[in-house]
């Protein structure tokens, strides 16, 4: 069993050598993101793989919410995000659930590369 201490040891691990692996002006890109401090959902951290979504499925909140009907990709690169993560007081390496898309539908042509590379260094790195 992990204790907290280990935790937030391997918390600290990871976001120093994703800072390593970052240019400044990526350090800042993630750091000033609201993934990089939001609390999670009942359901996790949600992580935007993009923003809007043309499917307009009838129950879908989004378009209340004022999220357009195009999609754009989210602005931060797999290593942003996941750096972004890591200095998020709220989310728990290991411990924390991750919810992609939750503005989008995370496999749209226009996303689905970028989700499925934010999943595999969310999954790797935290």
């Amino acid at each position: 069993m992990i204790n907290l201490v280990e935790l937030f040891e391997l918390k600290r691990k990871v976001a120093n050598e994703l800072y390593e692996g970052l240019s400044e002006g990526a350090r800042v890109k993630a750091r000033e993101d609201h993934h990089s401090r939001r609390k999670p959902r009942p359901c996790g951290i949600t992580i935007h793989t993009g923003v809007g979504c043309s499917y307009a499925c009838a129950y879908c909140y989004i378009y209340d919410m004022g999220f357009p009907a195009n999609v754009k990709p989210y602005p931060l690169n797999a290593l942003e995000i996941a750096y972004a993560l890591a200095l998020n007081p709220y989310v728990i390496p290991k411990r924390t659930m991750a919810a992609y898309g939750s503005v989008t539908e995370p496999f749209l042509p226009e996303t689905a590369k970028q989700a499925i590379s934010y999943m595999a260094e969310v999954y790797k790195w935290l």
